[in-house]
This record gives structure tokens, C-alpha cells and sequence, in this order.
């Protein structure tokens, strides 16, 4: 099993990126956080989040299987918004996208901590990029505790144990994106 567990890092500071009208076009959103309720239904760990996903990998890759994603937002304008952090993403860590998502934490609320495991999530780069949070949000990992701002582009290391609380009296988003190494997928046949 591929896993991140003895990297030496918790958190990664990549970049500040200006999210401004990404963040005011989630601001926007209501029934969005509920078109796919699949992760907070199936992790325990998430079952106070809502989110409302862009593109989707399975977590149940196993090394050697395919590339296959499956582009779960047909809101043009969102996409638009979102490409060129992605696309950068994808050329800074030599990857394609795996998982891209916005996670909605409700206020008072928190991601019970758990490590993640599997071949996916051990090999996937994992990014946080808060698009609206507040200084009552609190991320630890392997009992190292963050407050991520607005706009920062954060690699964590989700092999680790984790823990999220949001203290605030507002909910918290995030956009997360997953980028796997192309390495990978050298010389396999892709599903896309």
C-alpha cells in the first residue's frame, strides 16, 4: 500500500491564491451541499460536512489501475473559476486531478480525526484552500495545529492523523483538490 505516513510533514504551504470570485460564487450556494451527500453518508468522520464536488476519483484505486475521474459539475462558470488552480497544481506536482471538491463545515462543528488509508488517498497530493473560514478554525495534524487563511494553498498530509473544529459562528469552506502523480500511470493504459 502506497502511503504519505513517513513523509516529514504535516502541512505544506504552497502559494496564496486570489479566490475572491470563487468565494463569492460559493457564497451563493443552498441545495448545492446536497446534490451528492455520498461522502458524509459513508464517512463517519465527515457526517457534519456538506459538499458539493467538481470532479471525483474513487477511493478504492489500487496501484496499477487506471487513471479514471468522472467530472461531476456541469456549471461552466464554477470550472472556469477553478481550472487555473487546478491547472497549475497539475503542473507544479506533475499530476492530473484525482478528487476536486468544496467541503462545507458547518459552525460549532468537526471532522472527527481519522487517518486516511488505501492506495488513493496514501498517493494523491492532497491541497486545502479555505475559500471562507474564520480564526475559530482549527486544523491539526499528527497533533500540529494550523489556522489555514483565506486563499492559502496548503498540502496536508491526510496519511497522518487529522482533525478538524470550526469554532466560529459562520461555516467554514474549503476547496480541496487531489493531484496524482502522473508516475502512476507510466506505460499503463488509461481510462482517460
Amino acid at each position: 500500500m502506497i502511503t504519505k505516513i513517513h513523509e516529514n510533514f504535516n502541512f505544506k504551504f504552497i502559494k496564496k491564491y486570489n479566490i475572491k470570485d470563487i468565494s463569492e460564487y460559493v457564497k451563493n450556494f443552498s441545495n448545492e451541499w446536497y446534490y451528492n451527500t455520498s461522502r458524509q453518508d459513508t464517512y463517519k468522520v465527515h457526517e457534519f460536512t456538506t459538499s458539493f464536488f467538481l470532479y471525483e476519483h474513487s477511493n478504492t484505486w489500487s496501484d496499477g489501475d487506471s487513471y479514471k475521474i468522472e467530472l461531476m459539475c456541469n456549471d461552466n462558470e464554477l470550472l472556469n473559476l477553478v481550472s487555473p488552480v487546478i491547472n497549475e497544481l497539475e503542473t507544479i506536482y506533475s499530476g492530473r486531478v484525482g478528487k476536486a471538491l468544496f467541503i462545507n463545515l458547518g459552525a460549532g462543528k468537526e471532522v472527527l480525526e481519522h487517518s486516511d488509508k488505501g492506495d488513493y488517498l496514501g498517493m494523491a497530493r492532497r491541497f486545502h484552500i479555505p475559500i471562507i473560514t474564520n480564526p475559530d478554525v482549527i486544523f491539526m495534524i499528527n497533533g500540529e495545529e494550523k489556522y489555514l487563511e483565506t486563499g492559502d494553498c496548503w498540502e496536508i498530509n491526510n496519511s497522518k492523523p487529522h482533525y478538524v473544529f470550526n469554532g466560529g459562528s459562520e461555516d467554514r469552506v474549503h476547496l480541496l483538490i487531489d493531484i496524482l502523480p502522473n508516475k502512476f500511470f507510466e506505460d499503463k493504459n488509461e481510462g482517460n
